[in-house]
């Protein structure tokens, strides 16, 4: 296993390589968008990717979840 924590200026870079990303900023909009994720998909050949957003408000729309292979939690759920 391995982690990589970066800076956010890299995060494009990377985040492809991802098969789990946790989000914990305190944006005022959402880092991570339903295209934004729709691009990573097809970079990792539609394997699976983890999402977990831990901010409130959230830094991940919630429309990702309505994409294939996307398993989007966030806080209200890791709570259930």
């Amino acid at each position: 296993m391995y982690g990589h924590a970066g800076a956010f200026e890299q995060f494009d870079r990377y985040l492809h390589l991802a098969d789990l990303v946790i989000g914990a900023a305190g944006a005022g909009e959402h880092l991570l968008t339903r295209e934004r994720v729709r691009d990573v998909l097809r970079k990792r050949k539609q394997a699976p990717i983890f999402l977990i957003d831990l901010a409130v408000p959230r830094c991940f729309a919630p429309e990702i979840n309505e994409l294939d292979n996307v398993y989007l939690y966030d806080i209200d759920d890791l709570q259930a």
